[in-house]
């Protein structure tokens, strides 16, 4: 069993220590979901909004109500299985609202007890699998993977926001010579 390691040095903040809000939408009917809000809120300190839909059309609906409101969920949290529309119906109609839209991917985790078909990663991207038991030892493996990815995400912003004012930077100075 993996630990995960909530130690942080002052410079190095994971996303339980930002002070920027991060919201998730959780769309699971297992018993052990509401387990996942509780760890989740455990370990963020508040800075974690999770919501939960209980099927995949309520998914999608809080999904598309996020993004109309401008302040969409920065990661979306598939289990299976689900009601009215499966992970798979999901996915593709997550991914339709995207492309009209005309905007990058969501991050998506697929949380699953079986593999997934070997083609369906490679059929949308920004999505990861974890494969975690249909047992009550499943919150805390998704609420670790939820973690992982919002600390993964907020990594990768951290470094683009680098980048972007090291290039303005550079571009700057190149107009002042």
């Amino acid at each position: 069993m993996s630990e995960i390691d909530l130690m942080t040095s002052d410079n190095q903040k994971g996303p339980w220590l930002s002070n920027e809000k991060q919201r998730v939408l959780l769309v699971s009917a297992e018993p052990w979901a509401r387990n996942v809000l509780s760890l989740i809120s455990q370990c963020s300190e508040k800075n974690i909004e999770v919501t939960h839909a209980i099927d995949g059309a309520q998914g999608l609906y809080y999904m598309s109500q996020s993004i109309y409101s401008g302040s969409p969920f920065q990661l979306l949290v598939l289990t299976s299985p689900l009601a009215q529309i499966d992970v798979q119906g999901c996915i593709e109609a997550l991914r339709a609202i995207e492309r009209g839209l005309n905007r990058p991917p969501y991050p998506c985790l697929i949380c699953t007890a079986d593999k997934l078909p070997p083609d369906f990663m490679a059929c949308f991207p920004q999505t990861l699998h974890l494969r975690a038991p249909n047992s009550t030892q499943a919150a805390s493996m998704v609420s670790a993977g939820i973690l992982q990815v919002i600390y993964t995400l907020q990594a990768y912003r951290k470094s683009d926001d680098q980048i972007a004012e090291s290039d303005f930077k550079f571009t700057r100075n190149q107009e002042e010579s």
